[in-house]
């Protein structure tokens, strides 16, 4: 694993972090700590006294750390801290797996956009890819299709047309395989895939905007694009998530 670039090799965390923060403007207090736990990179907003708190695991690919700091880069441009912050305990926890994956979706695409930043993010979908061998076992997910939303999301619009056209064969592989274990397992029937991905080819008429307002309508049209839920269940969470009136 070598060739990956991972949080382990950076000399000096504070140093990498405080240069981002300023490649990304962001004015937010930040306290650093590192955890033993895989996978486990994140960001915690410690209100009480007025900072963030980020969350890395040494073996979490680097662009995951950066992707942490997207989150506040994303508050900070919409003026909005809860495209941030863990929703209230009320929250449906299906619903808020499928808006955090397109929340993610949106921070990545903002993130990788930036010249310095875009190594980092290549070389994580390759690790995404060394770590799957192509493909993923859903059965380890709790909501596989909120994960199928999120990587056709991350594959098909985040990566610059050189880096899409080379690596296509594995992209559709990868959710080749995806969308056949959905399809066996039940959780979508075969006829229900091509709406759900026209659906999501609407994704980049949404990217370029900077409102708050604009990408939560973009979630609002996916999650009820996928008619899993009633309108009102939908709205209701939405306002729980985002704090609206």
């Amino acid at each position: 694993m070598s060739e990956y670039d991972l949080i382990s090799k950076i000399k000096d965390i504070n140093e990498f972090v405080e240069s981002f923060k300023k490649l990304l403007s962001i004015e937010n207090n930040i306290e650093i700590r590192s955890s033993y736990q895989a996978g486990s990179t994140s960001i915690v907003c410690d209100c009480k006294n007025n900072k963030w708190i980020l969350i890395y695991y040494p073996n979490d690919p680097i662009f995951l750390l950066i992707h942490e700091l997207g989150h506040l880069y994303l508050t900070q441009i919409t003026k909005c801290i809860y495209f941030a912050k863990q929703p209230p305990s009320n929250t449906d926890e299906e619903i808020f797996s499928y808006v955090n994956s397109i929340v993610d979706e949106i921070v990545n695409y903002k993130l990788s956009r930036y010249e310095e930043i875009y190594p980092y993010f290549v070389n994580y979908i390759e690790y995404v890819f060394y770590r799957t061998g192509n493909g993923i076992n859903i059965k380890n997910l709790q909501f596989p299709l909120s994960f199928y939303i999120e990587y056709y999301l991350e594959l098909n619009f985040n990566l610059n047309t050189s880096e899409l056209k080379t690596l296509k064969p594995r992209i559709q592989r990868f959710l080749d395989d995806y969308e056949h274990q959905l399809v066996r397992d039940r959780i979508l029937d075969k006829k229900d895939l091509p709406p759900i991905k026209n659906m999501l080819e609407n994704f980049s008429d949404y990217l370029e905007n900077e409102t708050s307002t604009t990408f939560i309508y973009c979630i609002i049209k996916i999650l009820k694009g996928l008619k899993k839920w009633s309108s009102g269940f939908i709205n209701k969470n939405i306002k729980s998530i985002f704090h609206l009136k």
